[in-house]
């Protein structure tokens, strides 16, 4: 599933509304990398927002365009 969320700020958020469509078997999970996937094809959402927190750097400078 490639999804497209135009509003909102929050990564849980975004994997939250992305797994709840795999989860209610409207998509499948196919693969991931570096992401906890047990080959079930449904998502854990909290453990992938782990996952994410262990890769993602403690601070970034985002400047706005």
């Amino acid at each position: 599933m490639v999804a497209k969320i135009s509003v909102g700020n929050s990564l849980y958020g975004a994997l939250a509304y992305n797994g709840e469509k795999i989860n209610e078997a409207k998509g499948r999970l196919l693969t991931t990398n570096r992401i906890y996937n047990d080959g079930s094809g449904t998502v854990d959402i909290h453990r992938a927002m782990e996952d994410f927190l262990a890769l993602m750097p403690v601070r970034s400078k985002v400047k706005k365009p």
